[in-house]
């Protein structure tokens, strides 16, 4: 799905949301039921070329269900080939237990914008997504998640 990158800062746009809502399905990154990490990816999104985007990536969190020293991360990666082998980590952020976290404090739920860019290294990356990753100590807790609606607003 390609989305139109000249829409201002702050003009939501459908075509922009990344995520919209974290399921309680989840698959375990190493394939193996029981492990303690378990990830959920998202819609891709197309910018229409290798361009450069900047602008806020806002995750707003709807609630919050993570156990005493768990913590979830939510990243906003990039690719060139659709996500098949291409995969760059262009914004990584860590929501949880103040347990798991540097600086002690828990996440709330609310909304947090962060800027992103889908540029790295001189690379634009054409597709974007979200990828989620939960690091629970007690594997398979269904409750172990934030639900949370991730999007982006580009800048003009």
């Amino acid at each position: 799905m390609e989305i139109n990158v000249k829409n201002g800062v702050g003009v939501f746009d459908v075509e922009t949301v990344l995520n919209d809502e974290y399921q309680d399905a989840v698959t375990s990154t190493s394939g193996v039921a029981g492990k303690s990490t378990a990830s959920k990816t998202a819609k891709v999104i197309n910018l229409g070329g290798k361009v450069r985007s900047d602008g806020i990536a806002s995750i707003i969190v709807k609630a919050n269900s993570l156990l005493a020293g768990a913590k979830q991360t939510i990243k906003l990666q990039g690719s060139n080939d659709d996500f098949v082998a291409d995969i760059v980590d262009l914004n990584i952020n860590e929501f949880g237990d103040a347990a798991a976290l540097p600086g002690n404090v828990d996440v709330s739920t609310g909304r947090y914008d962060i800027p992103y860019s889908n540029v790295r290294d001189t690379v634009a990356y054409q597709y974007l997504r979200s990828f989620a990753v939960v690091n629970e100590p007690s594997p398979n807790s269904p409750a172990n998640h934030i639900s949370y609606v991730m999007f982006l607003l580009p800048n003009k």
